[in-house]
């Protein structure tokens, strides 16, 4: 896991046009996706770097975003059984993507603490490292799965001529402008009920949601003028960072209280229990600062740039 990552596979961006229906652009979407994952796959099973498992986990996620984006251009049953199967994906590679994180903190977290108080911190990090390798193991004997075999075959076969739904032949134009404003109208919604005393729950579910929107802004590209969707874009990924660092502590705070069963030293439960009293006080202020970032994103002008993304 030292050797730092070569150049990554650009993102990809789909060559759509107004042209296009929504199965066929679905199609060049899926397709792109799935040439993702197959990319970072040799590269996971290397543990060339934990870049490249994140990435391919990405992949997965816009595949199922896309799948839920245009599931009523294609026939319902047969796309549901592909989502789950990328679903499957997901969860399995969750758990070494945990890990990955738990470790890259370690540098940041040991610096969060005075100099006396840091060594305590090294035990639940020895834990950690031994757990990705166990989980490293168990992620490897996954790609070699048949089940995961199938699902790449499977997908790659069924998008050579997927089954036609209800919206097979409506302009991908048409339809992402309607998803666009669903979503953004979601988003929206769902933001102006965020107080500093909602659920944990309540900011997750909305960070979910602002992912949804903008997989759907940057599979769209190029059906808008050049410098559209990159000003949502840019909008959007403030709210998403703030919603971001906001779970990423709620995750690490549970990990860190999960472990204390395996403390067994003074020293490492005084170190625990400064470090979940920092990170406590950092969620809080990045709670307070929810407002600021929703509103920047829910400010008149851009507003006015999605208006201009979804008319008609």
């Amino acid at each position: 896991m030292s050797i730092r990552p070569t150049p990554h596979r650009p993102r990809f961006r789909p060559d759509l046009s107004p042209g296009l229906t929504a199965r066929e652009a679905f199609v060049i979407i899926g397709r792109g996706l799935l040439a993702d994952i197959r990319f970072h796959e040799p590269d996971v099973r290397a543990d060339r770097h934990p870049e490249y498992l994140h990435q391919l986990r990405v992949a997965v996620r816009r595949q199922r975003s896309c799948c839920g984006h245009f599931k009523r251009a294609l026939d319902a049953e047969a796309l549901r059984r592909h989502r789950e199967g990328f679903a499957r994906l997901g969860g399995v590679t969750g758990p070494l993507r945990d890990l990955d994180v738990d470790l890259e903190v370690r540098p940041s977290y040991l610096a969060l603490l005075p100099e006396d108080l840091r060594p305590g911190l090294e035990p639940r990090f020895q834990r950690l490292s031994l757990a990705r390798q166990r989980e490293l193991a168990r992620v490897r004997r996954v790609l070699d799965a048949p089940w995961y075999r199938w699902l790449l075959h499977d997908w790659e076969q069924y998008l050579a001529s997927p089954a036609p739904g209800p919206e097979a032949e409506v302009p991908v134009l048409a339809l992402i402008r309607r998803r666009l404003g669903e979503l953004h109208r979601r988003v929206l919604a769902h933001g102006a009920e965020i107080t500093r005393g909602s659920p944990d729950a309540s900011l997750h579910r909305l960070r979910i949601r602002c992912k949804k929107l903008r997989y759907l802004l940057e599979f769209a590209t190029t059906l808008f003028a050049k410098e559209r969707v990159p000003t949502v874009v840019g909008h959007l990924k403030g709210l998403q960072d703030n919603l971001g660092e906001y779970n990423d502590l709620c995750v690490q705070q549970a990990g860190w209280r999960g472990a204390s069963a395996e403390i067994d030293a003074p020293e490492e439960a005084m170190a625990v229990d400064a470090l979940l009293e920092l990170l406590a006080a950092r969620q809080e202020a990045v709670k307070g600062e929810f407002n600021d970032t929703f509103e920047a994103f829910a400010a008149p002008e851009v507003t006015e740039q999605m208006a201009q993304l979804t008319r008609t």
